[in-house]
């Protein structure tokens, strides 16, 4: 993985970054970390098809009013759209990842630790070298039939 002008002010995010590149190469998807403000990751599949990654990192789940104890992820303030193909969502303590498409992504997302498991993604970064990515509500309908 190369880096291009990356910032390393938000370790946080700066290391999940670096753990989907991790999980990325391995797969053969060539990644750059580019850290501009739309895109975290520039990536190539085996195939040839360039995409763009947005990443967003949570430490570890939370619980928000009156909801079930899930991981919470958002957009910048100010931010009314996702920008890149593919947003990846990063459970940090549990070292797992949800990849996503950003078509008809909302800016705010919360996943249940239960979605984090390696099948699942397993799973999702099969799809991903297919392209495009499953949608939120598919992985949805993932999560219910690996239970």
């Amino acid at each position: 993985m190369k880096t291009i002008s990356g910032s390393e002010t938000h370790p946080l995010g700066t290391s999940g970054e670096y753990l989907v590149a991790s999980k990325f190469e391995r797969l053969g998807i060539k990644t750059e970390r580019v850290d501009r403000d739309e895109d975290d990751l520039w990536c190539k599949t085996p195939s040839g098809i360039f995409f763009t990654v947005e990443v967003k990192t949570s430490q570890k789940p939370s619980v928000e009013e009156r909801r079930k104890t899930q991981y919470s992820f958002g957009m910048k303030h100010g931010k009314l759209m996702w920008k890149s193909d593919v947003a990846v969502f990063v459970a940090f303590d549990l070292e797992r990842i949800i990849v996503v498409s950003t078509k008809n992504l909302s800016t705010r997302v919360r996943i249940l630790p239960s979605v984090f498991t390696q099948s699942i993604e397993n799973k999702l970064l099969t799809q991903l070298l297919k392209y495009p990515p499953y949608s939120l509500e598919e992985i949805k309908c993932l999560a219910q039939s690996d239970k």
